[in-house]
């Protein structure tokens, strides 16, 4: 069994539709990368496209496709591209507000159920760029702030997942990137 002590990923844009998150020390990549964008719909897609470590990042449901480039998930916004629409991994989708939960009516918290059938849970912190991820026992999984850190020209963000959660790394990138839309679309 490999040890991985986490992933310090690098979030190139902050877009929410076109970027990279990559590993500091280069054992993980992952793209979103917008495939359409219409009046009525938008879709991204998220794919682990290299890092040494990226064997040990698996996305529920993805057959294996010996070596064709297939996305891990796919985020499919509805009305005018805002609107939450569904998420797929492989073959199984499930709409957006089902697959994140409200924790409460009055929170800006919402809950997902891994592949691994743990219970996690993103909050925003502060003025709504920070995030923080835990599960139901209340251990902090991973957190994605606003960084000073400087690629050639652009300020960017960084994603930090504890290295008991590297495996479902694809599931903590698209929820966070559904949460991330929640807050700028307020919906």
């Amino acid at each position: 069994m490999t040890f991985v002590d986490g992933f310090f990923l690098i979030d190139e844009t902050g877009s929410l539709t076109n970027t990279q998150f990559r590993d500091v020390e280069d054992r993980l990549t992952v793209r979103l990368d917008r495939t359409m964008n219409r009046p009525e719909r938008a879709v991204v897609m998220l794919t682990v496209s290299g890092g040494t470590q990226s064997h040990l990042v698996s996305a529920p449901g993805r057959a294996d496709f010996h070596g064709t480039i297939a996305p891990d998930a796919v985020l499919d916004y509805g009305a005018k591209g805002i609107a939450l629409g569904s998420i797929q991994y492989g073959h199984n989708t499930m709409q957006m507000d089902k697959y994140l939960r409200r924790s409460s009516m009055t929170s800006g918290s919402r809950k997902f159920i891994g592949s691994d059938g743990m219970e996690y849970k993103w909050q925003c912190l502060g003025d709504g760029c920070d995030w923080s991820l835990t599960n139901a026992a209340g251990y902090h999984v991973a957190d994605y702030t606003r960084s000073d850190v400087l690629i050639p020209g652009r300020r960017t963000s960084c994603l930090n997942i504890c290295g008991s959660w590297i495996h479902i790394s694809v599931e903590i990138i698209a929820s966070l990137t559904i949460m991330r839309h929640i807050a700028q679309n307020r919906l």
